[in-house]
């Protein structure tokens, strides 16, 4: 919405979002009469990207977390993370607190991947 809104400024004026809001710092475009509204939609954007790249980064640091998790769970019963899910789901391993937490990090694991895989396309 707020990238939207600055392309149909930088259009209307043939100017950058960039150099706009650096002319407007420097009191340079007066002259434009949707300038509050081009600056707040531009903060807006660049507020939001900010936001965008923190969230993707602690995403990658609690995948990294959850993977080792599962990883290591992989190598204490010899079992690939995706078969125990399976197996879990059926009800194949007795009620253990550490079922649970494998379940829950590969779990996690699956959803951060799709996260991650929607952010990049």
């Amino acid at each position: 919405m707020f990238q939207d809104i600055c392309l149909d400024f930088e259009k209307k004026y043939n100017m950058d979002s960039d150099q706009f809001i650096n002319n407007f710092d420097k009191a340079l475009v007066a002259s434009i009469s949707d300038a509050y509204e081009w600056y707040a939609a531009k903060a807006g954007y660049d507020i939001w990207q900010m936001r965008l790249k923190q969230e993707i980064f602690k995403t990658r640091y609690r995948l990294d977390m959850f993977n080792d998790i599962c990883k290591n769970f992989e190598k204490k019963y010899d079992m690939d993370s995706e078969k125990f899910l399976i197996d879990f789901e059926k009800g194949k391993f007795q009620t253990k607190a550490e079922y649970f937490e494998w379940y829950a990090s590969k779990i996690a694991v699956d959803q951060m991947k799709h996260f991650l895989q929607r952010i990049d396309n």
